[in-house]
């Protein structure tokens, strides 16, 4: 009586698990990762006119790029059932974030850098499908983390890599004039914030002027002073700016260029000295310095990601492209009709 039905219940079991893969579509599998390879080959486009590009090269083209292929990746890991299938998938995603930087780099940089991306894509693939197979139900929330925090290694290593490949051979400008205007004008509203009247548009001197102004609105005894005497004290302050930036430099400065422009000379400069002085050891901690910086502000990625993937994954199931299934063994699967 008891293998009788032991015997039935190893038929319904196998009966189900051929049902489910019976109602996967080849098809669907196939889209999703297609079309998430080529969200992979979008963001490295962008990444790559963001390094090297004065027009369309903007800093939201390539964040938002890297948002979207977030998270196609992060949907396509939770769709599909076959790890050996997504795994070729992954490795496709891999290849085809390289294309637009072959030729432009070091290739030991570019070969490395590849290696690394396709490894912890795996990894994030691996842990995201032990997640979902491991589990009594589909925990999007705790998928999506392991997922995202591996891949988001590997995004680090890609842009460290990349950047310091392509510069290391001259391809691009160590420190790209379009790079560090992008990243400062995305910081000049805040700059704006905590000193009235900066500007990065403006000259370095009408800035500090405003830089002057502000510290003597925070010293009151300057109110008890005669306008003559105000006048020479901002000149002294602004003066010590000057000379302050100089004496850093240490080299004259046109203090009557835009800001950015200014600011884009001084760093630009310093960080070819050091290359030629250091050499291989100051690639290898400007490569480092960049990847802890994209792996520190990682979460501001993928938090969202993991939110707004949460909605569509539903949004998936309610319109009926994936269904989520309970197997007999009391846990969900979800599957591409």
């Amino acid at each position: 009586m008891i293998q009788g039905m032991e015997r039935e219940l190893k038929t319904s079991l196998n009966r189900t698990e051929r049902a489910i893969e019976a109602d996967s579509s080849f098809w669907k599998v196939t889209t999703v990762g297609v079309f998430t390879a080529f969200l992979a080959g979008v963001f490295a486009y962008f990444f790559f006119q963001f390094l090297t590009s004065d027009v369309g090269g903007g800093f939201w083209p390539f964040f938002s790029a890297l948002i979207v292929f977030s998270l196609a990746f992060l949907l396509q890991n939770v769709l599909m059932r076959d790890f050996k299938v997504l795994s070729g998938f992954v490795f496709m995603d891999s290849l085809i974030l390289s294309v637009f930087l072959l030729g432009k780099g070091s290739f030991y940089f570019i070969l490395g850098g590849v290696t690394a991306v396709f490894i912890f894509l795996i990894i994030a693939a691996y842990r995201g499908f032990r997640e979902m197979k491991g589990g009594l139900s589909i925990r999007f929330a705790r998928v999506g983390k392991v997922v995202m925090i591996s891949f988001m290694t590997a995004i680090a290593i890609f842009i460290s890599f990349s950047y310091i490949g392509t510069a290391s051979t001259g391809s691009v400008s160590f420190v790209s004039k379009n790079l560090l205007s992008n990243i400062l004008l995305s910081s000049s509203s805040l700059m704006e914030k905590v000193y009235p009247g900066f500007s990065l548009e403006k000259t370095f001197s009408d800035n500090l002027e405003a830089l002057a102004f502000n510290q003597e609105k925070m010293n009151p005894q300057l109110a008890l002073l005669s306008p003559e005497q105000k006048t020479i004290m901002h000149r002294e302050i602004v003066s010590a700016y000057e000379n302050q930036i100089i004496g850093f430099f240490g080299k004259p400065i046109n203090f009557r260029d835009k800001t950015v422009d200014t600011l884009y000379f001084i760093v630009s400069t310093k960080m070819s000295e050091a290359a030629s002085q250091f050499g291989a050891a100051f690639y290898l901690i400007s490569l480092i310095f960049i990847f802890i910086l994209v792996k520190g502000v990682a979460p501001i990625v993928y938090w969202p990601v993991i939110i707004i993937g949460f909605f569509i994954y539903q949004l998936l199931l309610a319109f009926g492209f994936a269904t989520v299934l309970l197997e007999m063994r009391s846990k969900e699967v979800v599957v591409l009709n």
